[in-house]
């Protein structure tokens, strides 16, 4: 059976999906050992309905293969059968296909990253299998008010280059709402992005067959510390974790 979402977004149903609510921070040292216990262990592969404060539930993809357990997937991309270029409406509600590639919304990210203190892992492969990663102790943004702004970004580790230090502050745009000024990359990109007076990493453009000319512009999706501004990569991936991994949660049984 498919859970199907208003907006389109699908899922197949999972042995492992558990519905989990995120509620407001809560330290650490509160938490009973065989809560975060059952927490962790609940947070593996598979699909999950999130309700987060703010919103209503949502499903969403764990992932535990890249980086451990605990990861909330909030964009994929692999193949370029989803298209990237899409309106302010779009990206603020989400899109694609949680068994495809697909974008989690910027609602509902920001409802994530506003529960608590989060940190963030994007992982990129290139068409060569090569394979490389940039982590950040913290990560949140804001919400439509101020148009989804990349507010917090912690300290860099891992070894594909700090490629969003230079969108801190900047706020989301779409081909539809420019908000970098006089800026138009998300047209000349054909995607949206946290676009700066230019920009170091742009994952949601044109998927495209690892180098491009030039003559294209800066249209692919790329990464410019490690393969520069002319190299789209052949697979992303963006996950969010609660920094202590002791979210509060409410486990159901299915």
């Amino acid at each position: 059976m498919l859970v199907m979402r208003s907006d389109g977004m699908k899922a197949t149903n999972s042995p492992h999906s558990i519905p989990i609510t995120l509620h407001k921070t809560v330290p650490c040292n509160e938490w009973e050992p065989i809560g975060m216990a059952r927490v962790m262990a609940a947070l593996r592969e598979g699909l999950y309905t999130i309700q987060a404060p703010g919103v209503k539930p949502f499903k969403a993809l764990c992932d535990s293969t890249l980086a451990g357990n605990g990861w909330l997937v909030i964009a994929r991309r692999f193949d370029g059968s989803v298209n990237f270029y899409r309106n302010w409406t779009m990206y603020k509600e989400g899109f694609g296909d949680l068994s495809s590639e697909f974008f989690i919304g910027l609602d509902n990210l920001h409802a994530i990253t506003a529960s608590q203190a989060h940190e963030l892992y994007v992982y990129l492969e290139d068409f060569d299998g090569n394979k490389r990663y940039a982590s950040y102790d913290g990560f949140a943004i804001s919400s439509e008010n101020e148009s989804y702004k990349l507010q917090i970004l912690g300290a860099y580790s891992g070894d594909a280059g700090d490629g969003l230090r230079y969108h801190v502050d900047a706020k989301f745009s779409t081909f539809d709402k420019f908000n970098c000024g006089d800026c138009a990359y998300a047209v000349d990109s054909r995607g949206g992005w946290w676009y700066n007076k230019g920009w170091k990493s742009n994952l949601f453009a044109l998927y495209m067959s690892g180098e491009f000319k030039t003559s294209n512009g800066f249209c692919g999706m790329a990464w410019s510390f490690w393969r520069g501004f002319y190299y789209s990569y052949k697979k992303i991936q963006m996950m969010v974790r609660p920094k202590c991994h002791c979210v509060q949660t409410q486990l159901k049984a299915n």
